[in-house]
């Protein structure tokens, strides 16, 4: 046990690293707010979420449907990191640097496999808790219930996310075991893994359609029948889920077992596969890299005589560099390739069911919208879409880390004869071009569909683009200022890293504010004042994101690592 509580908390440190790096220039009290404001970052976002969950909580209450709550709450919690636990896998279970290092611990595989496990499962029972107290707090003020029911909400909250994330990372396993037999194993498992992404998307889509078919019938008219649909719907889904809504309820013991039996079961089956397989899938992917560097060097021995003919110029030369990068790391190449997906994917969407028949088709947070008010609001409603695809934009960040994922080959990059502006304009646009390209293609979608006027269409490009360009050069502004050149763990820069976290969370804050200001302009002093706010905006934003990346070049005259 000491040994694991060991492992898990070097897990932590690396975490806390990641945010903070030690080697980033940054002083201790510095490093020390940066993780802090990281962190009431964080609280806030929960906290909201949580305001969230409890205002539908008390709503389903306030209507008889509190007997629902648990069984819900289960569900939620079960889905709690589901999708964080598949992207964050690859490279921290396996694939990861230190590999070597760790195998030549004196601990079993069994400890080192739990003890990578133990951060996902924290992460994910942190949203558990988040998603599942606020319904158990209102379903516990409007039922009385006994010290059974209490006792199997506290414990399902620790359970609930255990089977799921366990389930997922498991996905992430096969899928990457199925990868590594391919040549280029890291782009096979990011093909895959969008793969996977896209059925359940399908999935998803398919059970929305099928549910407003439903909503359609006059039998679902009421809430107490949208109600009663909801929790058939969670008993058929995931049936441990009503098992555990039924030891609450009715303070089943029974119930409860099946649902805890079931939950550790699945657990304990999906750790053993993995440990077992544990090392030969490493083995696996390390023999891969070998085989790539290999074929890599025969490739340039062998280019020779027609290596002239395909010489490019430094700068799309880079541009290439930093695609194969991106393709090369399959958490880099998830993180930020799918973006690109829903952007388009939005697009396809609401060009399918059009946006009109969508909104007319039932309540949004128990607004009734009829086909009368959503015609009348219909101008308006259009507003926000180009925000939508700033949002999508705010995914495709792939350049925000790329100087610090050079790792320790920085010194390549530093000691490059190009400039400044040669290297950070090419990583730039490594991600820019995809993105204008998805774009633009999206645009096209909703402008051929009827979903948006040819001025609509104008301002999807500017605002989208505009929100893209201002907060990526935001997030590599950051990362080119303080570098982390020492992760061991690509998802250190990826996902945990200050650069992407003031892009992303400070273009959100920027998409819901200004989305929001200029819908309700448009509301207040018509649709006209609307459109010319979001035409203003997309240009100020793509002249604002062009004067941070001179600014960020200014002040760069060199890459000194």
């Amino acid at each position: 046990m000491r040994t694991f509580l060991l492992l898990t908390r070097v897990q932590m440190l690396g975490l806390l690293n990641s945010l903070a790096p030690v080697k980033s220039g940054l002083s201790h009290n510095q490093r020390t707010l940066r993780v802090v404001g990281i962190a009431a970052a964080a609280i806030l976002l929960g906290l909201l979420f949580v305001a969230y969950l409890g205002l539908m909580a008390v709503g389903l209450a306030l209507v008889g449907l509190a007997r629902i709550l648990p069984a819900l709450a289960v569900m939620l919690g079960s889905l709690a990191g589901v999708v964080f636990t598949f992207f964050k896998a690859n490279g921290t279970l396996f694939g990861f640097k230190d590999y070597d290092l760790v195998m030549s611990l004196p601990v079993s595989r069994r400890m080192v496999v739990a003890s990578r496990m133990a951060t996902i499962m924290g992460m994910a029972l942190v949203i558990a808790v988040c998603a599942m107290a606020p319904l158990y707090v209102v379903y516990f003020l409007a039922v009385p219930s006994g010290a059974i029911s209490v006792t199997a909400a506290v414990l399902s909250v620790a359970l609930a996310p255990l089977a799921p994330t366990m389930l997922a990372t498991f996905a992430s396993y096969a899928i990457t075991w199925v990868a590594a037999r391919f040549r280029h194993a890291s782009l096979a498992y990011a093909l895959l893994g969008m793969a996977a992404i896209l059925a359940v998307m399908g999935a998803s889509f398919a059970f929305s359609a099928h549910a407003k078919d439903m909503g359609a019938m006059e039998a679902l008219r009421t809430i107490e029948q949208v109600g009663l649909t909801l929790e058939s719907s969670i008993a058929s889904a995931y049936p441990p889920a009503a098992w555990a809504g039924a030891a609450v309820v009715q303070g089943s013991p029974v119930a409860f077992a099946g649902f805890a039996i079931f939950t550790l079961g699945v657990s304990g089956a999906c750790l053993e596969i993995m440990q077992r397989r544990y090392a030969a899938l490493n083995a696996t992917l390390a023999a891969r890299s070998r085989r790539s560097g290999a074929h890599g060097h025969r490739t340039k021995r062998t280019s020779g005589a027609g290596a002239h003919a395909r010489t490019k110029t430094p700068f799309w030369a880079i541009v290439v560099k930093e695609v194969r990068t991106l393709l090369g790391i399959p958490a880099y190449a998830f993180n930020c390739l799918v973006g690109y997906v829903f952007t388009i994917g939005f697009a396809v969407l609401l060009a399918s069911m059009g946006l009109q028949d969508l909104l007319a088709s039932g309540t949004v947070n128990g607004v009734e919208l009829g086909a009368e008010r959503v015609a009348a609001l219909m101008g308006n409603i259009q507003l926000a879409l180009p925000w939508v695809l700033g949002f999508c934009g705010l995914t495709c960040t792939s350049s925000v880390p790329s100087v610090s994922i050079e790792g320790r080959s920085a010194w390549l990059m530093a000691t490059a004869p190009v400039s400044t502006r040669t290297m950070l304009g090419a990583k730039l646009a490594s991600s820019a071009i995809p993105f204008v390209a998805s774009l633009a293609l999206a645009s096209g979608i909703l402008l051929a569909s009827g979903q948006v006027t040819p001025l609509g269409a104008l301002e999807c490009l500017l605002v989208g683009f505009g929100t893209f360009l201002l907060w990526v050069c935001v997030g590599m502004r950051v990362d080119v200022k303080h570098p982390n050149l020492t992760w061991i763990n690509p998802q250190d820069v990826i996902k945990r890293g200050a650069p992407m976290l003031s892009c992303i969370l400070g273009g959100l804050v920027y998409v819901l504010a200004l989305g929001t200001a200029i819908f309700v302009a448009s509301l207040i002093f018509g649709l006209a004042v609307g459109h010319a706010l979001s035409l203003i905006v997309g240009i100020v934003s793509i002249a604002l994101g062009a004067l941070v990346f001179h600014r960020m070049v200014a002040t760069t005259p060199s890459l000194h690592i």
